[in-house]
């Protein structure tokens, strides 16, 4: 569940602390972005068209640095030098972004293309993990960008071709995932660079122009999951959870431990003494064990949907003003239909109470 933060939740969670990205035209875009999430009075683009391939640094009210170098390919000294620099906990960046991939394909003949790309970010990865220290709080690496090959202009459709896009994307899931070789039952080490691929999921083609930059709410949405990929750890964890994106749910404390061990473990042990005693067993042991174990994995099931990252979770967004207006129109519908049988049992009798219930158990899934 993503959860849309606030300026001062994000500036609290940042810290003080400075953010900063490098890359490309695309990462440019989240950049303003995240700065306008930020503080509302920044600006969402450059100023001037000649500022394009600049270097940028927006301060928002809080103090916070929010820093942009432009580095399409991810190979000049400045990028290796941020990402070599071993700070300590309170003077490193929040948030280190990187993104490149299109530039290598577009200038194809003069940067190497998708071999040299695939070097660069070797050794750009290496630097990042065999570093004692992180570069920064979180470390980013964006996805490359899927385009629209309908939308693009003729130079960049005969160089930018999805089929090289998927292929550098799976070799950055490799790199940064790689398969796990570890025991079973063993936990994998953490990544310390984060590959946010859902990005290229949320690309509409409705939503750009030119096929390789996307609309603001697009972008908001991804700087949005940049927050929540920093912060939902950080941030304090209450029911009802609202930020589950990208967040480790909470261990539940001894006490609620021990009861859900007892409820869990109550239908399987009574229905194993059941099985055990045969056509010996007792009225009572007969008679529960069934609601017993019924009751137990009914509780575990909602355990794991409500209180793990086992199902997904769905945001639920919706008008209060939109609700209350179609409720009341429903309620006057009913009112002015109302018809008066034969056999009328009055107000609240027991068909029209059933009838209630039954809506009411309709309704429920689609609460939930």
């Amino acid at each position: 569940m993503l959860y849309n933060y606030k300026p001062t939740q994000a500036a609290a969670c940042l810290e003080s602390k400075p953010v900063v990205f490098i890359g490309d035209s695309v990462a440019r875009t989240l950049f303003f972005q995240l700065a306008h999430l930020l503080d509302p009075s920044l600006p969402l683009g450059p100023t001037q068209n000649g500022e394009k391939h600049a270097n940028h640094t927006l301060t928002i009210e809080t103090g916070n640095s929010v820093s942009f170098f432009w580095d399409p390919f991810l190979n000049s000294t400045h990028t290796f030098d941020v990402v070599r620099s071993a700070r300590d906990d309170r003077h490193r960046p929040a948030l280190l972004v990187l993104g490149s991939g299109l530039w290598y394909l577009r200038y194809a003949n003069s940067s190497g293309g998708l071999p040299s790309w695939e070097v660069n970010m070797e050794h750009l990865l290496a630097e990042i993990v065999k570093s004692p220290v992180r570069p920064a709080d979180q470390v980013v690496v964006l996805p490359v960008e899927q385009v629209v090959p309908s939308k693009l202009s003729p130079e960049r459709a005969m160089s930018m071709h999805l089929s090289d896009i998927d292929a550098m994307n799976s070799d950055l899931m490799h790199r940064i995932h790689p398969p796990y070789s570890g025991l079973p039952f063993s936990s994998r080490p953490a990544s310390p660079v984060s590959l946010p691929l859902v990005f290229n999921e949320m690309l509409v083609p409705s939503q750009t122009e030119d096929g390789l930059h996307f609309s603001g709410s697009v972008v908001k949405t991804q700087a949005q999951i940049l927050l929540n990929l920093r912060c939902n750890n950080l941030m304090p964890k209450q029911f009802p959870l609202d930020k589950t994106c990208c967040n480790m749910y909470p261990w539940p404390s001894f006490l609620h431990l021990s009861i859900l061990l007892v409820i869990f473990s109550w239908g399987p042990i009574l229905a194993f003494m059941s099985y055990r005693a045969g056509s010996e067993q007792i009225s009572w042991l007969k008679e529960a064990h069934n609601p017993a174990l019924v009751f137990s994995v009914g509780v575990a099931l909602i355990f794991f949907a409500d209180r793990s990252g086992l199902w997904l979770k769905e945001q639920k967004q919706y008008d209060h003003w939109t609700f209350t207006f179609l409720c009341l129109v429903a309620m006057f519908v009913g009112l002015a239909t109302i018809k008066r049988s034969d056999k009328d049992l009055g107000f609240m009798n027991r068909e029209q109470t059933d009838e209630w219930k039954g809506w009411m158990q309709r309704r429920q899934p689609v609460e939930a």
